[in-house]
């Protein structure tokens, strides 16, 4: 292979594999370009530098990797996105203050990284004119915000530049966030507890209108898990509580309250071998007047359906003086009322039959049956 004669690609290669072990990722692939840099991927893009190595080009290029490698070895996409404001100002500052973090949480353990980072923030305030500024509102609060909670973790002066845009922001935001500030290097290892804490400084602000959910509260998919969870539980419950009371295991036979069941209830029955029974015909024996309109509605719906499982209550006294009449008229109109037995008994699960066993058993009343029933005659 032919050697090269750039005198920059062995500054190139001395960068990529200091940038790659600071990141933490070995087979991270750097490339020098003159487009913004950026990491996309498992690819790092850092400022070109030329044959001539110029002061600046390579200081930016250090500062550049040493920031973007940072980044990656402290910064959790997944957390960020959960925490991240909706609001364009309050993004921006939760943006800057999660590069302050991560830049000083890496200098922590690595101060030199820091001195470079230094040489690109100055670099950059420079191009700017941030020295030449006169009021804070002539640079962005985002970026004095980032200046000024860097400062606050590593207790080192910024470039002059960088400090003079901090300095004329910082009365403005000591005096709404002088409390969250403090707590700053309590929460810079925690990239969660960081969040949390940029979104009060975000509040302390002025900002907290664009900050969005809170994400600490349960979401609607969350909620929707929680109460999917909460009906397995429910189910299982019933079936460890009905073995308890019988001696034995019961029939995998189930109906939901009110025929309340969801895709996902249903499916969970399918896994557990549970055949779910619903209802085709409705007596609505319950807002009945009478045994005849209970008749009338079982027969009318059948008469369509010509089959299915017809639900009534049996605590409703015009369906117990429906029955006679009813169950003539299904034998003659050539139905059958049937019986269905479980093939086999489901097998309950133990950690219910545990929850269940703590409770008290259920035991049959001692009150004669002729006291709770009564028979109609037809």
């Amino acid at each position: 292979m032919k050697k090269s004669d750039n005198p920059a690609d062995p500054f190139k290669k001395a960068l990529t594999e200091a940038t790659r072990a600071l990141a933490g990722e070995h087979e991270l692939n750097v490339t020098f370009s003159a487009d913004p840099a950026g990491v996309a991927g498992d690819t790092m893009r850092l400022p070109q530098v030329s044959r001539r190595m110029g002061r600046d080009e390579v200081l930016q290029a250090r500062g550049t990797a040493d920031a973007l490698a940072m980044r990656m070895r402290h910064h959790d996409a997944s957390t960020h996105a959960r925490f991240a404001p909706a609001g364009p100002m309050a993004r921006e500052l939760y943006e800057a203050m999660e590069t302050a973090r991560c830049e000083a949480l890496g200098a922590r353990d690595m101060p030199g990284a820091l001195s470079n980072i230094d040489a690109r923030i100055g670099a950059d305030a420079e191009k700017k004119g941030y020295a030449q500024i006169k009021a804070p509102a002539d640079a962005p609060l985002s970026v004095a915000a980032g200046y000024i909670l860097r400062q606050a973790a590593t207790g080192r002066a910024l470039p002059a530049g960088a400090q003079h845009v901090a300095d004329l922001w910082r009365p403005f935001v000591e005096s709404q966030a002088s409390g969250a500030l403090a707590d700053v290097n309590d929460a810079l290892a925690d990239q969660a507890a960081f969040s949390r804490l940029s979104r009060r400084i975000i509040t302390d602000l002025g900002y907290g209108d664009q900050l969005g959910d809170d994400p600490d509260e349960p979401q609607e998919d969350e909620a929707d898990e929680n109460a999917e969870q909460q009906a397995k539980d429910e189910i299982e419950k019933g079936f460890s509580a009905v073995k308890l009371a019988l001696g034995a295991n019961p029939a995998p036979f189930f109906r939901f309250p009110a025929l309340a069941h969801t895709p996902a209830t249903t499916a969970y029955l399918g896994t557990r071998n549970i055949a779910m029974f619903s209802v085709d015909v409705d007596s609505n024996d319950f807002k009945s007047k009478s045994s005849d309109e209970v008749i009338n509605n079982v027969m009318t719906k059948l008469d369509k359906e010509h089959k299915g499982i017809i639900l009534m209550h049996d605590l409703q006294k015009h369906t117990a003086q429906a029955l006679p009449t009813l169950l003539r008229k299904l034998k003659a109109g050539g139905y059958k009322v049937v019986w269905m037995k479980a093939k086999t008994q489901i097998e309950t699960l133990p950690e219910y039959d545990a929850m269940m066993a703590k409770t008290e058993k259920p035991v049959a009343s001692g009150r004669p049956i002729g006291n709770v029933v009564q028979t109609v005659a037809e």
